[in-house]
């Protein structure tokens, strides 16, 4: 369908040695909701690892996807008082550490690259945050550099239900959901969190609550899918009405048909007349 686009976003580096490793991400947008796209953005979150962030921005969104290093990462890259300290990530100072250098990496490309201002900002990923440390952060960090109120979703256990190679069906206890991580936060409100499962039989849309564990072990038991759970957040938009107005696109468009059809009659009413004219005219001469 022409009004559904979707951008792919890919980084590359190196783990260890000379091999080269790529990632990629993929956002998928309605242009009837979030604007026609305007330009794309792709880079690494961390620089010695393959974490990439995708920043698109649209007419009326940015909308910024991402797959965040784990928070070890992020806290030995920042620079903060606790240096010399070892990361613990039950250590919320540590995790305000990660969840600030995340946020400001994001935020200095956002000041770079793109025109944010009047614009929803969606931010949607794997955050790594396993704790559930960085949304107070994010909060925070989004009043104080955008001036904007940040709305959260319901904190959700999505991550992570297999090892490397681990069979899901065989997981064992200690496989089991561990944590947070999988977000969508945006400048609009939500009304619903859930994990999406679609019934085989009866095609069936289940909504399954934030951490309702019991039921997330028993979808992984009996449906294929890979170490993390999807995650569908409803968010309430309503388009601005006065954006189709003025300079927009669809206030233009309104006036250039108007003028058409003025023109249109205008031009139909002289060749009438003319018409008219043409035959008074003809009749006197043959009589």
């Amino acid at each position: 369908m022409p009004n559904k686009k979707y951008i792919i976003g890919i980084v590359e580096g190196n783990k260890s040695g000379p091999k080269k490793f790529y990632e990629a991400l993929l956002t998928t947008f309605d242009t009837n909701i979030v604007g026609d796209f305007s330009k794309s953005h792709v880079f690494n979150i961390v620089d010695d690892d393959i974490r990439p962030c995708l920043i698109i921005e649209t007419t009326d969104f940015i909308l910024i996807n991402l797959h965040a290093p784990w928070a070890k990462a992020l806290y030995n890259k920042s620079e903060h008082q606790y240096k010399d300290i070892s990361f613990n990530k039950i250590n919320q100072d540590h995790l305000n550490i990660a969840g600030k250098y995340l946020f400001n990496k994001i935020y200095d490309v956002i000041k770079k690259e793109f025109l944010f201002e009047n614009k929803e900002i969606i931010f949607m990923g794997d955050f790594n945050d396993t704790n559930g440390g960085y949304l107070k952060v994010f909060k925070d960090m989004m009043l104080r550099k955008f001036q904007r109120q940040l709305y959260t979703c319901e904190k959700t256990k999505t991550c992570c239900i297999s090892e490397m190679g681990s069979n899901i069906l065989t997981a064992t206890e200690k496989l089991e959901m561990i944590g947070y991580g999988d977000y969508i936060l945006s400048t609009l409100k939500d009304n619903e969190t859930f994990i999406p499962l679609y019934d085989a039989n009866t095609d069936e849309l289940i909504k399954i609550k934030p951490d309702n564990n019991k039921i997330n072990l028993e979808i992984i038991k009996t449906n294929p899918m890979s170490d993390y759970l999807p995650l569908v957040v409803q968010l309430n938009f309503k388009k601005n009405d006065s954006k189709g107005k003025g300079k927009g696109k669809g206030g233009n468009k309104t006036k250039n048909k108007k003028t058409k059809n003025k023109e249109t009659k205008k031009t139909k009413k002289t060749k009438n007349k003319e018409t008219k004219k043409t035959k008074t005219r003809q009749r006197k001469k043959q009589i």
